[in-house]
């Protein structure tokens, strides 16, 4: 058996990756929650200078001023990470044996892999994925002492999904699906024609099902903290609620249709 550490160098640097990644989202962030205003104002009917009217020149400049400060907190964060020790990654550990791999990490419960349940391995750039029959899955992070040695037993164990391309995919997919939502969604809320409502809301409902089916797959992942399920079981719960709404509310216009 052989046991795998973080590197604390290599922790330090993802840590900082992921908070530069978060620098870059805050302000697309801040682009659409104001787009998506606007968008809403000119559903509901008024004509584009309404936008320039005091009021909604008021709610604009509140939220340009609260996210701001977010991303100044979150430069600051990454400019300063501060102590190592207030971040879990640094306690991870690795068994590996010739049949199954032992994760160890703090706030978690440990998790065994046996080589028969392997049914997928695939290679990000934040690790090894090994996918379970079962449909759990294992993160293995790149930060590892001794991670390219991991990666060449487990190549022992079964090829190695290389396929970029549906990784890339899969991103792109995410990406359209939340724009669908937030779309559908603003649709649904403001739009000024019964038609509009209609289509707004099959598009609404396809994306939240969609939503809904990641998140459940989502619980199956081992790395996921208890806070963190409960949480993910909290959304899971209020998209379906609302989800069944508007389902509920479509069905009857349809009936009345008929």
């Amino acid at each position: 058996m052989k046991v795998y550490r973080a590197n604390p160098s290599a922790v330090d640097a993802f840590m900082r990756q992921r908070r530069r990644i978060g620098l870059i989202v805050w302000p697309i962030l801040m682009v659409g929650i104001l787009v998506s205003l606007a968008v809403q104002v000119l559903l509901r009917g008024h004509p584009i200078s309404a936008l320039m009217e005091p009021a909604s020149l008021i709610v604009a400049a509140c939220l340009v001023a609260i996210l701001g400060f977010c991303m100044l907190v979150a430069m600051l964060v990454a400019l300063y990470p501060g102590p190592r020790a207030q971040a879990l990654y640094p306690w991870y550990r690795l068994e590996v044996t010739d049949d199954d791999l032992r994760r160890y990490q703090q706030r978690l419960s440990p998790y065994t892999v046996h080589r028969s349940e392997v049914v997928r391995i695939s290679e990000q750039a934040s690790g090894i994925i090994v996918f379970t029959a079962n449909g759990w899955k294992l993160n293995i992070p790149h930060y590892l002492d001794g991670y390219d040695e991991v990666r060449e037993t487990l190549r022992g164990w079964r090829p190695f999904e290389t396929n970029t391309a549906r990784n890339a995919l899969s991103i792109a997919l995410l990406i359209a699906i939340q724009i669908a939502w937030v779309g559908g969604f603003a649709t649904v809320q403001f739009a000024p024609l019964a038609r509009w409502w209609d289509v707004g809301a099959i598009v609404f409902l396809a994306a939240q099902a969609w939503i809904i089916r990641h998140w459940l797959r989502e619980l199956r992942d081992a790395d996921r903290a208890k806070s963190g399920r409960y949480a993910l079981h909290g959304m899971i719960i209020s998209y379906t609620i609302l989800f069944v709404a508007v389902l509920i509310i479509l069905l009857q216009r349809v009936a009345e249709l008929g």
